[in-house]
């Protein structure tokens, strides 16, 4: 149904498959209904993200963990908006708005850099993506919310829903994130992400399948064009 609705090709539906995305979907930790409303955003905003991204134009081989962190953070932004078309499609489809990596913010004449910021059609909320290297740290919320207080001070739009935090790590203790997220005052959500890993056992029937719509594709595209 998603795959019509959202008119994917065979290579968006392949990486959705690799992804896992229907057991993903809505399953990350979050506070949206502590901090979202009406409920009706918030149940749409648990639906919009999942607890784990399939990154696979991400190669983690060029990125040497033991060197500074925020080096290889930048590394692995700069590895998304390569190719800003595969990671819209990596987050969730058209709803993702790209509006810049490393954006800046300006706030008491300091400046601050947010990973990546996206704006969501759907939820009507600007969305600002941390990404960070290794296991998930209590201390990284507390930078997101500050971003995202100033995004709400000096970006958002006043038809605009508040804006919304995503923090993704490679690692994370589901019972430790949702501790630490329950008590905070801004929308946020946390997940994991993959590089690389093989079509789902569950999926793999299909493989022929998929295979064989892209040959029908490829055929219809090559007589179309004689």
């Amino acid at each position: 149904m998603e795959c019509a609705r959202q008119k994917w090709t065979v290579e968006i539906l392949l990486h959705h498959l690799r992804a896992d995305d229907y057991h993903h979907i809505g399953a990350l930790p979050n506070n949206f209904e502590k901090t979202l409303s009406p409920m009706a955003l918030a149940t749409r905003a648990v639906h919009a993200f999942r607890d784990e991204y399939l990154l696979d134009l991400i190669n983690l081989d060029n990125v040497d963990a033991a060197k500074d962190e925020d080096i290889d953070e930048r590394v692995l932004s700069k590895a998304l908006v390569t190719d800003v078309e595969k990671t819209i499609q990596a987050l969730g489809g058209d709803d993702f708005c790209f509006m810049g990596r490393e954006k800046r913010l300006i706030y008491s004449n300091e400046e601050f850099f947010i990973d990546l910021l996206f704006f969501h059609r759907g939820l009507q909320a600007l969305v600002a993506v941390e990404l960070k290297m290794g296991k998930f740290r209590p201390s990284y919320l507390g930078q997101l919310e500050f971003y995202l207080s100033a995004l709400d001070e000096l970006v958002r739009k006043p038809n605009e829903n508040p804006s919304i935090g995503l923090l993704l790590c490679e690692k994370m203790n589901k019972g430790v994130v949702e501790f630490a997220v329950r008590d905070k005052s801004k929308p946020l959500g946390i997940a994991t992400y993959q590089t690389l890993h093989d079509i789902p056992k569950q999926y793999q029937t299909l493989t022929p399948v998929i295979e064989g719509v892209r040959r029908v594709l490829a055929e219809n595209a090559a007589a179309e064009r004689k």
